[in-house]
């Protein structure tokens, strides 16, 4: 039944809440349109709140018996995600991933969706409100940016990888180690926007990512992206594979899936 849902609809719905209650607000924040959240890198604007309350009751209509665990739901009542340990249809809202970038004038911000069945991400979408571009995804059909099917993977080699590690948000025992290894496989960014994070997987413009802070509406829809798309995205200690479950801060490596033992095998390095 899920799988007979259109993709369509629901890029159209962000397209729309995206052109209602975002974009109007990119480079016009006044002051009481932004708030902290857990802390001061933890921002919330007018415009996560709209959209979030936009797209709520179009995707339980869509999905009668549905529930919606968005971002800033979340925020308020941390409990609603343990709804993601049991079974059932759930969709994940992340309505401004992002945000430190969309408040700062940065284009690097997106809206993220994801479905997910009995604890299984059934499709994703990723919607760029700036470019207009929107990814998506469908357990077993793909990954497709602006109908382009996406392959992750490039030619290039450790040493000269493209990589994205956001030290800020890692706290584990391995960090030293992986603070000191990023550096050797070649550059590092940090984009701050999983959105565009996963988007840049997918297509090859990225070789891998370590992540920090593992949320559902951050990852549910992208890593979806990226394994359609030939990736693999699992927890750097023990390997385990991403599921959008409560959530488990323990850093996760997203690397192409033929890629990903030698890239852990470097990050992970003993450091003299």
């Amino acid at each position: 039944m899920l799988l007979d849902i259109v993709p369509s609809k629901v890029e159209a719905a962000l397209r729309e809440v995206a052109a209602e209650h975002v974009t109007p607000l990119f480079g016009n924040l006044d002051v009481g349109d932004v708030r902290s959240k857990s802390g001061p890198l933890d921002m919330v604007t007018a415009a996560d709140v709209a959209a979030e309350a936009a797209l709520t009751p179009f995707l339980l209509d869509l999905v009668p018996g549905s529930k919606v665990i968005g971002e800033e739901a979340a925020s308020e009542d941390p409990s609603i995600v343990d709804a993601l340990l049991g079974d059932g249809v759930f969709w994940t809202v992340d309505p401004v991933d992002g945000t430190r970038n969309f408040v700062a004038g940065r284009e690097e911000f997106g809206s993220m969706v994801a479905l997910i069945e009995n604890g299984e991400t059934v499709m994703g979408w990723i919607y760029f409100p700036m470019s207009g571009g929107c990814a998506t995804a469908v357990k077993g059909e793909g990954a497709f940016f602006k109908d382009v099917r996406l392959k992750a993977g490039s030619d290039r080699a450790p040493g000269a990888l493209i990589g994205d590690y956001s030290a800020r948000l890692v706290e584990d025992a391995n960090k030293d180690v992986l603070d000191a290894n990023a550096p050797q496989l070649g550059a590092v960014t940090d984009i701050g926007c999983a959105a565009r994070q996963y988007a840049d997987l997918a297509s090859g413009a990225l070789d891998y990512v370590v992540w920090g802070k593992i949320y559902p509406w951050d990852h549910a829809p992208g890593a979806l992206l990226f394994e359609e798309a030939g990736g693999r995205t699992a927890y750097i200690e023990g390997g385990a594979p991403y599921a959008p479950k409560p959530v488990k801060h323990k850093p996760m490596l997203s690397a192409p899936r033929d890629a990903w033992d030698e890239v852990h095998a470097h990050l992970l390095r003993p450091v003299a």
